[in-house]
């Protein structure tokens, strides 16, 4: 590979921020070669997502990184090395959330009476994925549960029962699971009234 081949402007990105006020920060910003790969299966979960193989100078990138490029956002789904001097990673351009984990805190409020409230554990990005939705019927209404499953970096492991604020929804954990040493996996349940 020849380093005059790296002409296209990658900015690498960071959740920021905190309570409502969560954002993108620019962590870097890469000259790389990327080349549009064709889609895997059209009987895929979501054909139209579109994946960028991108070779550049080697780095420590990780999956799970969010980037922009052409002023889309994506994800890293995998790196590789090409060579001594250069590396591939595979881009999923699919826009990454900007997630805030919450955990329930039991402390004593007024009276000495236990108090629950939710504390922030953690800020991330994530690509979030709808699942079928699950319809339960119980009288005297009928309960839609929107099942949603969410890869995020390793970070802080979320634990059944954690809240995660995807924008201004919020989304309860109700498994979780390692795909892989770089990343997790957690299916996601919202309940909704009709």
């Amino acid at each position: 590979m020849n380093a005059g081949e790296l002409r296209d402007k990658v900015t690498l990105l960071s959740a920021a921020g905190s309570g409502e006020d969560l954002r993108w920060e620019t962590t870097a910003q890469l000259w790389v070669k990327a080349e549009t790969l064709p889609p895997r299966c059209p009987c895929g979960d979501n054909p139209e997502l579109e994946e960028v193989a991108m070779t550049m100078r080697r780095r420590a990138l990780a999956p799970c990184t969010p980037v922009e490029w052409n002023g889309k956002r994506g994800m890293v789904l995998d790196v590789a090395p090409v060579g001594k001097q250069y590396s591939r990673a595979l881009v999923r351009m699919a826009e990454p959330k900007l997630c805030a984990a919450m955990r329930p805190q039991v402390e004593k409020g007024e009276l000495n009476r236990p108090v629950t409230t939710m504390r922030e554990i953690a800020v991330f990005p994530g690509y979030l994925e709808e699942k079928e939705p699950v319809y339960t019927r119980s009288m005297p209404q009928t309960a839609s549960r929107q099942a949603c499953q969410l890869t995020t970096p390793k970070r802080e492991a979320l634990l059944p029962g954690d809240l995660v604020r995807i924008g201004r929804t919020h989304y309860t954990v109700a498994a979780s699971y390692t795909m892989r040493p770089d990343r997790d996996v957690y299916d996601l349940t919202i309940q909704r009234e009709q």
